[in-house]
């Protein structure tokens, strides 16, 4: 999965699936630090998180408001260790060992 090098951040996607409906969300920082996954809550109201080819069932997920409006969540350690990902900064790709 594509990783987007900007403003000294780490940008990806996910997708988000609900009730049947998937939508895809920009902007997502991938952020090592953080221990949870959060995501704009003007983006979802509830769901399934696809990250790449990984789907995640039944994940709890914080919503917040982003102060900063190019950035719609983090991607958090919870999904980045249940996912199994690596961070791959010489190819900026994001992808599962």
């Amino acid at each position: 999965m594509k990783i987007e090098y900007r403003d000294g951040l780490l940008f990806t996607e996910i997708t988000v699936h609900f009730n049947g409906e998937k939508k895809v969300i920009n902007n997502i920082v991938i952020d090592t630090g953080a221990s949870h996954t959060l995501i704009s809550q003007d983006e979802v109201d509830d769901i399934g998180i696809q990250v790449g080819d990984f789907i995640l069932r039944d994940v709890l997920i914080d919503f917040t408001s982003f102060k900063y409006h190019n950035i719609n969540g983090l991607l958090g350690l919870d999904i980045l260790v249940k996912g199994k990902f690596n961070v791959d900064l010489e190819n900026f790709k994001l992808s599962r060992s």
